[in-house]
C-alpha cells in the first residue's frame, strides 16, 4: 500500500514501466493519469525534452529498475537533472538538439537547477512538475509534483532565506522612514551596494557590486597601520576620515553583479515582495544580501 492506496499490477512502479508510459505519451499524447483539464497540450519543445528523458533512462542501465522499500519516483528529480545535462552536451543528441531549437526559436536547453535561465527555466520546470506526475500515474501524483518543484526551486528558496533575514534585520526597523523621507536611498555595506528606489506604490531593492567597490580588507589593514603608527595626530585623523568616507560613500561604477527584489511600498513588513530573476549564481546573490545584513548600519543608507 503506497500513498493511501493498494498498488496493483497496473500501477507504474519501475523505470521500465515509466519509460514505456513516456513513449505512450510521445506517440499518443495520452498520460497515465488523465489531465483534469481535458486533452494535455504540450508546450513548445516539450515533446523533444520528453524524448530525451526517455532515452536517458533507457540508456543508463546503472539506474535501478526498482528501488527496494521505496517508491522509484523518489529519485526522479535528480534523474531529470542528469538527463538535461546529457541532452545539452552529449554528441549523440546533436540532431535532437537541432530539432529542439527549431521548435523553440533557438532557445537554450536549461539547467534545471539554475534559475538564471529565467523564463525558459521557469516554463520548462513548471511543465515537468505538471507532466511527470501525470505520466507516473497513481504512484506519482501530487506528492511528486511537490517533490520536483522543491528540487528545482532550491536556489530560489536559499535566496529567499537570506532576503527574509534582510527584511527582519534591516528593512522593517526603517520601513516607515524610507516611505516618508524620499524616493531613493543608497549605501555601501561591506563590499555590497544597496540601492532602494520607491514610487508609484512600488519599492525596489538592488544588491549590487560594481567594478569600483573598495577593497574592505585592504582598508582594514591601512586603518590598523595608521592606528599604531607614529604619524602626526592631524594626519592620522585626516587619513581615518578619508577611509571612513571611502567606506560609506556610494561607489559609482559599472554594476557587475546584482540581484533585485520588488515590493509593495505600503507593506512595511515585506510580505508582499518578490525576487526578480538574478543575473548571478545564487551563491553570489546570497553572499551580497548577507554582506549587507552583516555590515548593516541604518545611518549608512541615505
Amino acid at each position: 500500500m503506497k500513498g493511501g492506496f493498494y498498488v496493483t499490477a497496473d500501477d507504474i512502479t519501475s523505470k521500465t514501466q515509466f519509460v514505456a508510459a513516456l513513449h505512450v505519451f510521445l506517440s499518443t499524447g495520452k498520460t497515465t493519469t488523465p489531465y483534469e483539464h481535458g486533452e494535455y497540450k504540450p508546450s513548445r519543445g516539450e515533446l523533444v525534452l520528453v524524448a530525451a528523458i526517455a532515452d536517458f533512462l533507457e540508456a543508463h542501465t546503472e539506474i535501478p529498475d526498482k528501488e527496494l522499500g521505496i517508491n522509484w519516483f523518489h529519485d526522479l528529480a535528480p534523474h531529470l537533472v542528469d538527463a538535461f545535462v546529457e541532452f545539452r552536451i552529449h554528441p549523440k543528441h546533436s540532431t535532437l538538439r537541432q530539432i529542439y531549437r527549431e521548435h523553440t526559436d533557438n532557445e537554450e536547453i536549461p539547467d534545471l537547477l539554475d534559475m538564471r535561465g529565467r523564463y525558459v527555466w521557469q516554463r520548462v520546470t513548471r511543465d515537468l512538475v505538471k507532466l511527470m506526475p501525470l505520466v507516473a500515474g497513481r504512484c506519482g501524483g501530487e506528492w511528486l509534483a511537490h517533490e520536483l518543484e522543491a528540487y528545482f526551486e532550491g536556489e530560489r528558496r536559499v535566496i529567499y532565506h537570506a532576503w527574509r533575514r534582510f527584511l527582519r534585520v534591516c528593512y522593517r526597523p526603517i520601513a516607515l522612514r524610507l516611505k516618508t523621507e524620499g524616493n531613493t536611498a543608497k549605501g555601501v555595506f561591506g563590499r555590497t551596494m544597496l540601492n532602494v528606489d520607491s514610487g508609484i506604490g512600488r519599492i525596489q531593492f538592488q544588491f549590487a557590486r560594481t567594478s569600483k567597490l573598495p577593497d574592505v580588507e585592504l582598508l582594514d589593514r591601512i586603518t590598523n597601520l595608521i592606528e599604531v603608527s607614529d604619524a602626526v595626530a592631524e594626519n592620522k585623523l585626516a587619513a581615518l576620515e578619508a577611509l571612513l568616507m571611502t567606506r560609506k560613500s556610494p561607489i559609482v561604477g559599472r554594476v557587475v553583479d546584482d540581484v533585485t527584489f520588488i515590493g509593495d511600498e505600503s507593506d512595511l513588513y515585506g510580505c508582499r515582495s518578490g525576487l526578480n530573476f538574478p543575473s548571478v549564481r545564487y551563491q553570489i546573490a546570497v553572499e551580497m544580501i548577507n554582506d549587507v545584513v552583516d555590515n548593516w548600519d541604518p545611518n549608512g543608507l541615505r
